[in-house]
């Protein structure tokens, strides 16, 4: 009985760090700088060169990487508040 017990106990631990694995793992794919053009192209802003890359530079873990995204953005005429939402996104 206290085998059972044992490897029962033993296969749930295994299944939650596998499931916490997958979760952490996954987290990092879920920024997409996809999402910060698709938010700019909806609210009728078209894309260019420039503001594809400030959406990329939001959509990475660097150190102040949000706000290099909106500078990006309002650069090239974005609405402040419009940037911040695009920027947002990047880092969903």
């Amino acid at each position: 009985m206290v085998k059972v017990v044992s490897r029962m106990a033993i296969a749930a631990a295994v299944t939650a760090a596998a499931t916490g694995f997958t979760v952490v793992a996954a987290s990092p794919a879920r920024a997409d700088y996809s999402d910060c053009l698709s938010y700019l192209e909806g609210a009728g802003y078209p894309i260019s060169p420039p503001r594809r890359d400030a959406c990329w530079t939001g959509s990475t873990s660097a150190a102040g990487s949000w706000f290099l995204c909106w500078d990006g953005l309002v650069d090239t005429r974005i609405p402040s508040r419009v940037a911040a939402m695009a920027c947002d996104r990047a880092k969903r």
